[in-house]
């Protein structure tokens, strides 16, 4: 037994009415919008049909960033994505040097960094030869070159 064409054609109509007014409530400024219906259309559209632009185009970072190692007191500097070759390596590195960059206060010139990027920076340095007390600094070029020297953070 099939559904009257009547009661189809009314069901299709409130599907795409419905898909309709949860895209509009989800594009239009949340002023516009009552917030209960806010919250079903976030529900709906963000999983469904929300586009994150940043994965086709990222936005360059303003400045240049480097992690530097130093395995001996009066030791040079060293890049740390230049011990490795490997993309992943490189990767890491440029995350860390990222994720510490965020949290740098302006004109501070050494920082203590939180125990993810702590316990990261130990795994790292694992593949360089042994040293007492590696010293890692940051290189952040933005017109004029700035050093920040990493310390880790706090156990727990």
């Amino acid at each position: 037994m099939s559904a009257p064409r009547g009661l189809v054609r009314w069901l299709m109509a409130a599907v795409v009415a419905g898909h309709t007014l949860l895209l509009a409530a989800y594009t239009f400024p949340s002023g516009w919008v009552p917030l209960r219906l806010r919250y079903w259309s976030q529900a709906y559209a963000r999983v469904l049909f929300h586009q994150d632009w940043r994965l086709f185009a990222p936005d360059p970072p303003e400045c240049g960033c480097a992690l530097q190692v130093r395995l001996a007191p009066d030791g040079p500097w060293t890049d740390l994505n230049s011990v490795r070759a490997d993309p992943i390596w490189q990767r890491m590195c440029a995350n860390a040097c990222r994720y510490a960059e965020a949290g740098i206060p302006a004109g501070a010139s050494r920082v203590e960094v939180p125990l993810a990027l702590s316990v990261s920076l130990e795994r790292m340095l694992e593949a360089l030869p042994k040293s007492d007390a590696p010293l890692v600094r940051m290189q952040r070029t933005c017109g004029d070159m700035q050093y920040v020297v990493i310390e880790p953070g706090p156990r727990r």
